[in-house]
């Protein structure tokens, strides 16, 4: 470590890497992760098709927040197909449009 000009301590790229097991931070692994949060499974459930824990997820968050939107993005697939399933059902069920209305207006009107 050293200090840079505002009396700051910095690490130099060597300092950082600690050396250990290669990074799971691969294109590959976040492209399934985020096929199973779009396929509509839980945090949990998709951190462990993934072959990761939730700690590595929420660490990954702070140290890639490109990957934030992404994950928003995934999940919203979810909710809008789910949407879409309950309104094409609710063309014949008069409940399923009822669920469809609770679900996409939270508020009350």
């Amino acid at each position: 470590m050293k200090m840079n000009n505002n009396n700051e301590l910095t690490t130099t790229e060597q300092e950082r890497d600690r050396g250990g097991r290669p990074s799971k931070y691969q294109p590959e692994t976040v492209a399934r992760l985020l096929k199973a949060l779009a396929n509509g499974l839980t945090l949990k459930q998709a951190c462990i098709v993934s072959g990761f824990s939730e700690t590595t997820l929420s660490r990954w968050r702070m140290e890639h927040p490109e990957l934030v939107p992404q994950l928003e993005r995934a999940r919203e697939q979810t909710r809008q197909d789910a949407l879409a399933s309950i309104l094409k059902a609710g063309e014949s069920d008069w409940r399923a449009k009822k669920a469809f209305l609770e679900l996409s207006y939270t508020k009350k009107i």
